[in-house]
């Protein structure tokens, strides 16, 4: 049956993920993609329980992720990233000619092989919310499929829509966009509508 009540999903390790600045146009900038933007759409979540009900997902499989990204993009976060200090955040030295997933996925200092822009910072926890990033957009996605729910919402944080198989980016860590596209083709044609202004990839 399906629940007249919205499902939103989200756990709170994505709230963890806080790259503290970036660079735009040679000047060092806060980081726009902070906690608050969640955090006000969760607020509106909760204010209306006649209209959404927040949901915690269950982890991503392994398997779905491998099948959307490159072995060496999910080894450099689970390696080389993970090494980083609590406090770290971490700008890969992007090269377009040396991109591709060519480096050495354990060495940080290679992570611009794996990268296409420089907004786009590597820290400690990286794998942990992109992951329930990734979670929360697979699990939304199951919902519809299922008849469980006829709207879903994932509050998917990091963002994940302008990852591709071998690189991130755009704040894009996985593509969960991709992710949930995989998951409802097995069940008929899919549309993506991304709306955004940069990158053109999504």
């Amino acid at each position: 049956m399906i629940d007249a009540v919205t499902p939103a999903w989200f756990h709170p390790a994505q709230l963890a993920f806080k790259p503290r600045y970036e660079w735009a146009f040679g000047e060092r900038i806060d980081h726009p993609e902070t906690t608050a933007r969640a955090e006000s759409i969760l607020a509106a979540v909760d204010r209306d329980p006649s209209a959404f009900r927040r949901v915690d997902p269950e982890e991503i499989p392994l398997v779905a992720l491998r099948a959307q990204h490159n072995y060496n993009l999910l080894t450099l976060y689970t390696t080389a990233a993970a090494k980083l200090k609590t406090d770290e955040t971490f700008y890969p030295m992007v090269f377009p000619r040396l991109r591709d997933g060519k480096g050495d996925p354990t060495n940080l200092h290679q992570s611009g092989a794996f990268c296409f822009d420089s907004g786009t910072p590597l820290t400690h926890n990286t794998w942990e919310a992109a992951g329930w990033s990734a979670a929360c957009a697979q699990a939304a996605a199951a919902a519809v499929a299922r008849k469980q729910a006829s709207l879903a919402y994932a509050l998917s944080r990091p963002p994940g829509h302008h990852a591709t198989r071998e690189a991130f980016g755009g704040y894009c860590y996985f593509n969960n966009s991709g992710l949930a596209a995989r998951y409802l083709r097995k069940r008929g044609r899919v549309a993506v509508v991304d709306i955004d202004f940069h990158h053109g990839n999504g």
